[in-house]
């Protein structure tokens, strides 16, 4: 089986939502393609649509349709921000949306770990009964570094310490009878507006680390970056990334509800498994 989740098929009711959206966003867009964006619109069309779907409550294309429409809300609303400060917040950025595409059961929480420097670590975890919370993984934004010029460059320094952190949870949670190659997580590298997105899943004896996606992936920051957003993947990779992780961490909580097995049986702290990496990274970068 490949490192590769299938990260990159196109939903159609995401398709017809982000055709909605970008009308609203740029009013008579389909007769000129230099229409003059309106926030105001934008943000009135959400607004209408969320409350009819707080009224209907229908099953999962309409769960669908809240966690985008929640998701553009939010973005609009950092959008403006940003138009009356210097620079973007990236990180507060990554927090919404991570936090929106990870919504729904299984209840995952995101937490800032501690800062270190410029990096943020935040913290993915979920609730499981009779046991706590059970860690599902570890994601560093780096909201001032420069990302890379192809979604395809070999990972960075930081992308490895993030590979060692989320290696250690997937061992961990190995001890705990959770099948770490047919349930794995995506790790999330993100630097600037963009983002990386890796898997990580055993193989033998070594964990393999491969990029699940090769579509560049960025969040917008201006109004006119929206039009991009939205006539690309980007959202569509999102929202499957969420739904990958919600699926992995379900069975994760499953598992250990089932075993009842506590934090005692996790791996030690200092133990690493062995990661190897693709052949476009040099030898010595393999752990």
């Amino acid at each position: 089986m490949s490192l590769v989740p299938a990260l990159e098929a196109v939903n159609p009711i995401v398709t017809l939502l982000k055709g909605e959206l970008l009308s609203a966003l740029f009013p008579g867009i389909s007769e000129d393609s230099n229409a003059v964006p309106s926030i105001a619109s934008f943000n009135t069309m959400i607004a209408s649509r969320l409350t009819v779907l707080a009224i209907t409550q229908d099953e999962h294309s309409e769960n669908l349709a809240f966690i985008v429409l929640r998701l553009m809300q939010h973005l609009a609303l950092l959008v403006e921000h940003n138009n009356t400060h210097m620079a973007p917040n990236f990180f507060s950025i990554w927090r919404f949306v991570l936090q929106d595409i990870l919504a729904g059961p299984p209840d995952l929480s995101i937490e800032l770990l501690e800062m270190e420097g410029t990096l943020m670590p935040l913290h993915v975890s979920c609730n499981v009964i009779g046991c706590g919370q059970a860690d599902i993984g570890v994601y560093l934004v780096d909201p001032h570094r420069a990302p890379p010029s192809q979604p395809s460059d070999p990972p960075t320094r930081l992308a490895f310490r993030t590979v060692r952190d989320n290696a250690r949870i997937s061992l961990a949670l190995e001890k705990r009878h959770i099948d770490t190659f047919s349930s794995f997580p995506i790790i999330a590298e993100t630097r600037g507006s963009r983002v990386t997105l890796y898997s990580i899943r055993r193989y033998g004896d070594v964990f393999g680390v491969g990029l699940a996606t090769r579509e560049t992936i960025t969040v917008p920051t201006t109004v006119h970056e929206f039009k991009s957003f939205l006539q690309s993947n980007s959202l569509d990779i999102l929202l499957a990334f969420g739904e990958h992780m919600r699926a992995h961490a379900t069975h994760v909580r499953d598992v250990l509800e089932a075993t009842k097995r506590d934090d005692r049986a996790a791996q030690p702290p200092g133990a690493m498994p062995h990661v190897v990496f693709p052949p476009f990274v040099q030898d010595d970068m393999n752990f």
